[in-house]
């Protein structure tokens, strides 16, 4: 197996305007920077450095957006950034939220081929209801499969295993395994990945795609297939799923703070003052549900 790596970053500061403290997390300074033609994802301008995007510009509650492609890990990597401590030091701010996490694994064996075959003949398990394989015309003149995905891009983990060595120009055999992790799975995966980089890696793709040998009756009981026990070894399944947790009172101020408050403050100057705020809230008090009523209670104790 070879070293597991961070191929994507994507965060978003979410009271910030500015490019600057996005730019302050790491050694590089704003004349490291170029504006791009256009914006994109609803922000209206773009600075670009070497596969680092920053978004600025946005509506009020959108903060600040960045983007750090495969091409901007290994550039952060280059100068001595450590993105495994960055991204266990930043999943405690509140006020930077993740919105996508990819992390890889490079082998230099074949896997695609042994992938399509259990496919196609459906020996394999599964959790995820679309296996999609790609494929393309190579020098042969043949269809090759260059491309597997599992899983849905709109899904809050999605794994591809592709060719590299392809994408890249390059010969050899150089294939790549990916996760693509999103929004509030990624906290519970770098928690996670703080323990085991490569049991997490490895427990979490055999939760998604485990090619079997052979079916049983059982199906859970189906041999896993030598290939893939070559590659995973003895893992156990991860999940990344966790129980929703139960807003209090911090995080009802904080969603009132990003949401609403540019309304209370336009409300107020359209008032001449604050009273009505109170007016509100005691017609409100009535509405409060029973839970809410005994969170307070609890975070009094």
């Amino acid at each position: 197996m070879k070293k597991i790596l961070i191929d994507w970053i994507a965060f978003t500061l979410v009271k910030e305007k500015e490019e600057a403290p996005v730019i302050n997390l790491f050694p590089l300074s704003p004349q490291d920077f170029s504006p791009l033609p256009k914006g994109g994802l609803g922000y209206k301008k773009i600075i670009a450095c070497s596969g680092i995007k920053i978004f600025t510009d946005g509506a009020e509650s959108m903060g600040v957006h960045t983007q750090i492609s495969g091409q901007g890990c290994r550039f952060l990597e280059a100068l001595g950034v450590d993105l495994w401590a960055f991204l266990s030091e930043k999943k405690k701010e509140k006020d930077l939220k993740f919105t996508r996490l990819d992390i890889a694994l490079d082998v230099d064996t074949d896997l695609i081929t042994p992938c399509v075959e259990s496919i196609r003949k459906g020996l394999y398990i599964s959790k995820s209801r679309s296996i999609k394989l790609y494929e393309k015309i190579g020098e042969d003149k043949k269809m090759h499969v260059e491309t597997i995905y599992i899983g849905s891009r709109s899904s809050k983990v999605f794994f591809r295993i592709y060719d590299k060595a392809k994408q890249m120009k390059v010969g050899g055999i150089w294939q790549r395994i990916e996760a693509e992790v999103k929004k509030d799975y990624i906290i519970t995966l770098i928690e996670k990945l703080e323990s085991s980089i490569s049991d997490t890696f490895c427990g979490l793709l055999l939760s998604y795609f485990r090619p079997i040998s052979k079916k049983e009756s059982n199906i859970s009981r189906s041999p896993t297939a030598d290939y893939w026990l070559k590659l995973i070894g003895e893992c156990k399944k991860v999940t990344l799923y966790r129980e929703p947790k139960k807003k209090g009172v911090e995080e009802k101020f904080l969603w009132i703070d990003s949401q609403v408050a540019p309304t209370v403050a336009l409300l107020s100057e359209a008032f001449g003052g604050y009273e009505w705020i109170e007016a509100v809230a005691k017609r409100a008090k009535s509405r409060v549900k029973p839970i809410d009523w005994k969170i307070l209670e609890e975070e009094k104790l």
